[in-house]
């Protein structure tokens, strides 16, 4: 499950906006039955909708990342 997680992490950090993270991974998943079954896999592990699960775990990743830069510049104050 790890591998997949780092994967959401590249997409998301190479496309820097989440509608480009979501539609790249739409379209990996559609070209790799591979990609597609591990991604049901995790899916039902986490408890998350295959409509779904990419999109709220994508936008609960920039949040965290968000949060820690947040808590970064506090110092800066």
């Amino acid at each position: 499950m790890n591998d997949i997680t780092d994967l959401f992490n590249s997409i998301i950090d190479q496309t820097g906006a989440l509608d480009i993270a979501v539609s790249e991974f739409k379209r990996m998943i559609a070209d790799d039955p591979e990609l597609r079954a591990a991604y049901k896999e995790w899916c039902e592990e986490t408890g998350t909708s295959e409509r779904h699960g990419f999109t709220e775990y994508a936008e609960e990743y920039v949040r965290s990342r968000e949060e820690k830069w947040d808590s970064l510049t506090d110092y800066d104050m």
